[in-house]
């Protein structure tokens, strides 16, 4: 099996390399359930620390400036393509929605290695913000032909009960750093200082500390053709179809969302019963 082969070599030996030598150095994981601030957290890691600055080459997709471990341990991607990631910066960057869940799963090359070196970053976002987010993008999906998603309450008790079981896996095993999107928009400075502490790393401060967003999709599909180091990875619904296909939060969708997953929310200082947000 490729990846088999690959992987050990381009890896290397855990006493070696620091992305110059007989492999990467050592990895940070960011963990999150879909739409909670991944890209923020990985963009800001990006940005301010130069050992995590990865780069591409112009036209190459944003998601070859990190390892997408989903995709690299499920075998839904060419293996190659997702260790290419891990040589783009002196220590890669990993995304993963499933982590805790790899944690259990058999072991291969990759995922004992980043289980043995790599640091843990867990984003966690309101549901309340989460949700609105998945909806869009499910519904930008369904536009290029992906398939219909559910109707809203069924969307709301699937996605509740989903956001539960990973808070409850963070809850039971928590990983050196929970990441809340809202304290990174709140308080860039100290999330950044944070992230330094447990990274061992010196942060450059660059100014501003966030990376500016995209302001439209076609603005981001320009820098991918065109850019080496793009200032943001993230991936976009359209917001044209946002626009015809809104989410809004009702009594009955809070309350579901209460019933789901309100235990875990105010786990993590949420409030399942706040108004929601429209898109």
């Amino acid at each position: 099996m490729e990846f088999e082969r690959i992987a050990p070599a381009l890896i290397g030996p855990p006493t070696v390399g620091d992305g110059d030598g007989g492999g990467p150095g050592d990895p940070v994981v960011i963990s999150s359930f879909g739409r909670s601030g991944t890209h923020l957290t990985i963009d800001l890691i990006r940005r301010q620390f130069p050992a995590f600055a990865s780069w591409k080459w112009p036209g190459e997709c944003m998601s070859a400036l990190y390892c997408r471990l989903d995709a690299a341990v499920a075998g839904s991607a060419p293996p190659a393509a997702e260790l290419r990631a891990l040589r783009r910066a002196p220590r890669p960057i990993i995304k993963t929605h499933h982590w805790l869940e790899w944690l259990g799963a058999p072991v291969n090359p990759l995922m004992s290695w980043v289980r043995d070196r790599g640091t843990v970053i867990h984003a966690v976002r309101d549901p309340v913000a989460v949700l609105p987010s998945i909806w869009a993008l499910n519904h930008t999906g369904a536009a290029r032909g992906l398939g219909p998603p559910p109707p809203a309450p069924e969307f709301v008790r699937h996605e509740a009960a989903a956001w539960a079981r990973q808070t409850c896996a963070i809850l039971d095993r928590p990983p050196p750093l929970v990441l809340p999107y809202e304290d990174i928009l709140a308080d860039p400075l100290g999330t950044t200082l944070r992230i330094a502490a447990l990274l061992n790393e010196a942060p450059a401060l660059c100014d501003p500390l966030l990376p500016a967003a995209w302001t439209s999709l076609a603005e981001a599909r320009w820098a991918r053709i065109i850019s080496i180091r793009p200032r943001s990875t993230a991936i976009l619904a359209s917001r044209r179809i946002a626009r015809l296909k809104p989410f809004r939060w009702t009594p009955e969708l809070r309350a579901l969302l209460a019933d789901g997953c309100g235990a875990e929310m105010r786990a993590l200082g949420y409030d399942a019963r706040e108004p929601g947000l429209s898109l």
